[in-house]
């Protein structure tokens, strides 16, 4: 049978949930299709998204026997055993549904792919996804082990339109406050383009899947990923002594799939010309189209400093020798999806709703802020998840507490400072800073930052001097760029952050 009389389109960019195919009434007859199925165990991986219903039986992170992949295949099915033998056998006649099976459990191929007729013209095609998905995968490695090299280059590439030439992000001048701009709970909702429509990226150059897919093997990531729903940018505008934004919706393998797949593209350049500045990638595009936010998912990140005053590790004895005002550092592991391997500030995290596009006040930075806040400094990672239904997270028994002691009486205010546009993934970069005075909270209260699976925290004695000095050390890994310029900003305006509250 020709494989054109077998076209079955599947989703790619790691989708699970394919669209209805065009079903065959007949089987396929397909030469050795018993080694393909072993070419798959030996050199795929399967999707552990397909654990979710309907699809039942859970993936195990490996698949290595015939005997175990029929166990998953199975369900997908709704065929006997009998059907799978002679699949794998002499026969070769392979069914519409096991097809359709094998490319969600191995989402790197494609049903055409699969259909092919001869054992030869499948090796063709599956060495070319082995070549490509290596080669993703090396440039992944390589921004974990070369992210301050990445970001020169990122910088360089964008020099003829980039104002802000000194500074660790690319952007424009009016950007960059000169006065601190508080954020409250009540102000105005950001706007938003609810009609902006979302760019789907295409996989990088070789895949047939999504680059969320390859950097989770990169790094060995075994946890399911979560394609959250969240905010990108579509505009940014200077107002007097404030910055407005103009948000719309995506989804966070969007981000993934768009922005961190074209600092893998910087990363496989690099690779291939060691010492060179590109000019022209593809992904990437002239100079200037950095600016043009409705072209990429502009998936927004929030990047705070956090200025304890009055703060003793939640001991008020002022015996110990370190100084009463500290900051926060966060030593980020090599197997994190963003930032890897990289010192970061803290809180800091994506501008998302804290479950599901629905709560119009979830677009409010301040909220994003208070979530990241609590998430990370009070083990309440990915609060999201204490919402049920409607809920809304800052009204949550185990939130709310947090939110009245801080902000709402207040013993700690938040400042936007600027934003930026990171080198080497383009990802907009909204700075800000949080001032908490101890003195003002209960003294029965703790504050403590755990080591979570994506670092360690470093406190640091709080004065303007360490701020940059933290901003500019060399390091054995780097110091992400909108960490740095988080920490050059709230230097600029220390005193004025320190005498806030």
């Amino acid at each position: 049978m020709a494989v054109a009389a077998f076209h079955v389109v599947f989703p790619n960019a790691g989708a699970t949930h394919g669209a209805t195919p065009v079903k065959t009434t007949s089987n396929l007859h397909l030469e050795r299709f018993g080694e393909r199925v072993d070419w798959c165990i030996k050199f795929m991986e399967p999707n552990e998204e397909i654990v979710h219903p309907p699809f039942g039986v859970p993936l195990s992170s490996a698949i290595r026997t015939v005997a175990e992949l029929w166990t998953h295949l199975a369900p997908l099915t709704g065929q006997s055993d009998r059907t799978w033998i002679r699949a794998i056998g002499k026969e070769s006649s392979v069914s519409y549904p096991l097809i359709r099976a094998l490319t969600l459990v191995y989402p790197d191929l494609t049903s055409e792919i699969l259909a092919l007729p001869t054992f030869n013209e499948f090796e063709i095609a599956t060495k070319r996804i082995k070549t490509a998905r290596d080669r993703w995968v090396l440039a992944t490695k390589f921004i974990t082990d070369n992210r301050r090299l990445l970001a020169t280059l990122g910088k360089r590439y964008h020099s003829s339109v980039d104002e802000l030439q000194a500074f660790p992000l690319i952007g424009k001048r009016g950007w960059i406050l000169e006065t601190p701009q508080e954020l409250t709970e009540h102000d105005p909702l950001p706007e938003r383009d609810m009609f902006a429509i979302d760019p789907v990226p295409a996989p990088l150059e070789g895949l047939n899947i999504g680059y969320q897919a390859v950097a989770t093997r990169a790094l060995e990531r075994r946890r399911l990923r979560w394609n959250g729903d969240s905010y990108r940018v579509l505009k940014i505008a200077r107002a007097s002594d404030r910055l407005d934004f103009t948000f719309g919706q995506t989804k966070y393998f969007n981000y993934v799939d768009s922005l961190e797949a074209m600092g893998a593209e910087l990363a496989d350049f690099a690779l291939k010309n060691p010492g060179a500045t590109p000019n022209a990638l593809p992904r990437r595009g002239p100079a200037d189209s950095i600016f043009d936010f409705r072209q990429r998912p502009a998936f927004a990140g929030v990047n705070c400093v956090l200025f304890l005053k009055n703060y003793y590790r939640g001991n008020i004895s002022k015996s110990r020798v370190s100084a009463p005002h500290q900051f926060v550092l966060h030593d980020r592991r090599g197997d994190a999806l963003e930032a890897r391997n990289t010192f970061h500030v803290v809180p800091a995290g994506g501008h998302q709703p804290a479950k599901e596009f629905g709560n119009s006040n979830e677009w409010s930075i301040w909220r994003t802020i208070v979530r990241e806040f609590c998430e990370e400094l009070f083990n309440k990672e990915e609060s999201h998840k204490l919402i049920k239904g409607g809920g809304d997270f800052i009204e949550h028994p185990e939130i709310k507490p947090l939110i009245d002691k801080f902000f709402r009486r207040p013993a700690a205010k938040i400042f936007l400072l600027g934003v930026g546009l990171d080198p080497v993934t383009t990802k907009p970069e909204i700075l800000a800073a949080i001032v908490v005075d101890w003195q003002k909270i209960d003294t029965t209260a703790t504050l403590h930052i755990e080591t979570n699976y994506e670092g360690a925290a470093k406190y640091i004695d709080l004065s303007r001097e360490e701020l940059v000095t933290q901003a500019k050390m060399p390091r054995s890994k780097p110091m992400l760029p909108a960490g740095k310029a988080a920490l050059l900003l709230a230097a600029d305006h220390f005193d004025a952050l320190m005498n806030s509250i």
